[in-house]
């Protein structure tokens, strides 16, 4: 006996109700089978790893667990949420080995000599007082990347350069190439993850 015919007995029961009455929609049995095969992989999985340690806490609910509520609540032990971000204690600018000089808020010295270190690696013009807007990690629609190439000439006209790092969506990549070469000096791309 498969679990997910053991756990949710009835789970097509209405879908196919529905169809045999020709009321029922491709979506709606599409929709019946991923959320079948959603609940099975929770059912089994050794870890369920959310975006979030609140998210983590809330898809356990009714109104937050998309249907999925009941199999996240049986196996709540194993459902986790990673914060979606940085270490501050890997990342704390003070003690950054991998920045050309340390700094924090209340000593901003070394802020600009990283900044002109950014400036000069990535091929922009060095100018500690020149804003410059940065990207650093994946280039994608979900995460905005094409936004800011939307953004780039508004940017660019109003005197901000814009240093980006990272790999992702070709043509997000393509884009801010194409950037790089019509600015030089003012848009600095390097794809690359590190």
């Amino acid at each position: 006996e498969r679990l997910i015919d053991r756990e949710f007995p009835n789970a097509f029961a209405a879908v196919r109700a529905r169809h045999a009455r020709a009321e029922a929609r491709d979506d709606d049995i599409l929709d019946a089978f991923a959320a079948l095969w959603s609940a099975d992989r929770i059912a089994r999985a050794d870890l369920v790893v959310l975006d979030s340690p609140t998210r983590a806490r809330e898809v356990v609910k009714e109104e937050q667990g998309a249907g999925l509520e009941q199999v996240l609540r049986r196996r709540e032990a194993a459902v986790f949420g990673v914060v979606d971000g940085i270490s501050l204690e890997d990342w704390d600018p003070r003690r950054d080995g991998h920045i050309k000089s340390g700094y924090s808020r209340d000593d901003l010295v070394g802020k600009r000599s990283c900044k002109l270190d950014l400036q000069s690696e990535l091929g922009l013009r060095a100018d500690a007082a020149r804003p410059l807007y940065g990207v650093f990690g994946a280039l994608s629609q979900a995460h905005g990347t094409d936004l800011v190439v939307a953004a780039a000439d508004g940017l660019l006209e109003v005197g901000v350069d814009l240093a980006v790092v990272g790999r992702g969506e070709r043509a997000l990549e393509l884009a801010l190439a194409g950037l790089a070469e019509r600015f030089p000096g003012r848009v600095g791309v390097r794809l690359s993850t590190e």
